[in-house]
């Protein structure tokens, strides 16, 4: 099977890098676009119960955040992403990760997912990690897992 646009979602972890140099090769060989994905985890980054955020404070925490993903995206795509490889770099927000990894993938006509996980073995290679096993369940295009062991 042969790609033409492939969605990378990445946590920025050496994991999501591993899996970002299998994406690569693999736009390489089928001469597709890559579009490198973070999403921020808008429940881990916001208090939530009784603690109160003042409006304005949440905002600049969100801006912060997403200046600062932006930038890493930028240095990952330009020490990480070969010369001559079409790649795209997109940083969303939301409180569910995979759905938004995957509801992306298929608005933007994405053929294929490439997501990174910690290599495990004996009971807990079951365990592949809770953002790609969700990907892996709601997902319409095909996921390719790669498995990082230590």
């Amino acid at each position: 099977m042969t790609y033409s646009k492939l969605l990378v979602a990445t946590d920025l972890s050496e994991e999501a890098n591993a899996a970002l140099r299998s994406a690569c090769e693999l736009a390489d060989r089928d001469d597709a676009e890559l579009t490198l994905l973070h999403v921020i985890d808008l429940s881990a980054l916001l208090p939530t119960g009784p603690i109160f955020m003042p409006p304005k404070k949440e905002e600049l925490l969100r801006e912060e955040v997403r200046t600062r993903v932006t930038r890493a995206l930028q240095h990952l795509r330009q020490t990480e992403i070969p010369t001559g490889l079409l790649c795209e770099t997109v940083v969303e927000e939301s409180e569910s990760v995979p759905d938004t990894i995957c509801e992306f993938a298929n608005a933007h006509g994405h053929e294929a997912i490439i997501v990174g996980t910690h290599g495990r073995s004996g009971f807990s290679h079951l365990l592949i990690g809770s953002v790609a096993e969700r990907v892996i369940r709601k997902s319409e295009v095909p996921v390719m897992v790669v498995p990082i062991s230590h």
